[in-house]
């Protein structure tokens, strides 16, 4: 084997030590470093660190820059309960402001829907959370006087989180995801709610999320804290920068500081999974972005260390017909 270090990586890479001569495959370089080794690696080695400090920093600013920018044009979105896109999801996520509202047909679905509820309950039906109990106690009924009063004790006992708080772009996320279910028109809640919820962010306010504690299924715990924020309890909230109580927030942001909820509206409220979705879009989003990162430090990394080409050529890597294989090659030539 001719000098030089072997890595594996899709495919063997010769990398020459500096100063010292070994296999030319693929581009030839001129020897940067015909005096001292040392003097040489430390140089690449802090050619690697600016690299790796540049593309961090132009990955992670260039997409907001972007969407602030849209959202300075009148980015906008309409929710319908159907047609919410993956890139809409991200947009949201990363924009520095975003304007929300619930689309008329969805109104009117969830306002024909809301009444066929209150007819059945009229007509004597039982329905779970709206005039029975919740778990253990679902067979017992909720007095008429009491049914408003135990939508804010369902909020109040389910909002037991502990640990740090969600980011605000997660729980902002979360809310529009929560409020396009609901405009599926399906689960008998008024559009106001929707509306409170849209409000809270289109001004810019956001729940603080306890990131551990959820009870149950889905998001019961961080959806039941940002329940109290949207009704006006004093649960923390955060609006420019600052936190304090919900109350306060509210006012500060332009918004009244009160919201009740009706009969039922606590269970759809909490009770879903757009919590875990909003963490979902995050964390894919940051590992694409970290990938990004990668692949723009690794190709500068072998030119700062020198490093063959050939190995990365295409022909030996579209044989292998593994097609992520393929690509990072084709990345790394790029």
């Amino acid at each position: 084997m001719a000098d030089g270090v072997t890595r594996s990586l899709g495919s063997p890479a010769h990398v020459r030590p500096p100063g010292k001569s070994g296999a030319k495959i693929g581009r030839r370089y001129p020897d940067p470093c015909p005096t001292e080794e040392n003097e040489c690696w430390s140089r690449g080695v802090f050619l690697v660190v600016l690299a790796v400090g540049a593309v961090t920093v132009s990955s992670t600013a260039a997409a907001p820059a972007e969407l602030v920018t849209r959202q300075h044009q009148g980015h906008s979105l309409e929710l319908d309960g159907d047609s919410l896109t993956w890139d809409r999801m991200v947009e949201v996520l990363e924009a520095d402001r975003v304007t929300v509202r619930l689309g008329l047909k969805s109104r009117q679905a969830m306002i024909a829907t809301r009444q066929g509820a209150e007819e059945a309950l009229a007509a004597g039906q039982r329905v779970y959370g709206w005039n029975q109990a919740l778990g253990p106690l679902k067979d017992q009924p909720l007095p008429e006087a009491d049914r408003v009063e135990f939508q804010r004790r369902v909020l109040r006992s389910h909002a037991a989180g502990v640990g740090p708080a969600l980011s605000d772009r997660v729980a902002r996320l979360a809310l529009v995801l929560r409020a396009n279910t609901m405009a599926r028109g399906a689960m008998g809640v008024r559009p106001e709610i929707v509306d409170r919820m849209l409000e809270l962010v289109n001004a810019g306010v956001t729940p603080r999320m306890p990131e551990i504690g959820s009870l149950g299924t889905g998001d019961l715990q961080p959806m039941a804290a940002a329940g109290l924020v949207l009704t006006g309890e004093p649960a923390p909230a955060r609006f420019e920068g600052r936190e304090g109580p919900a109350p306060e927030v509210l006012a500060a942001a332009g918004l009244e500081p009160a919201f009740q909820l009706k009969q039922g509206e606590a269970l759809p409220l909490i009770s879903g999974s757009s919590v875990v979705a909003a963490r979902y879009v995050d964390a894919v989003v940051r590992a694409e972005r970290l990938l990004d990162t990668y692949d723009g430090a690794f190709a500068l990394f072998l030119e700062a260390t020198r490093a063959e080409q050939g190995a990365f050529d295409a022909r030996t890597h579209d044989e292998r017909r593994i097609p992520a294989e393929v690509e990072a090659a084709r990345v790394t030539r790029r």
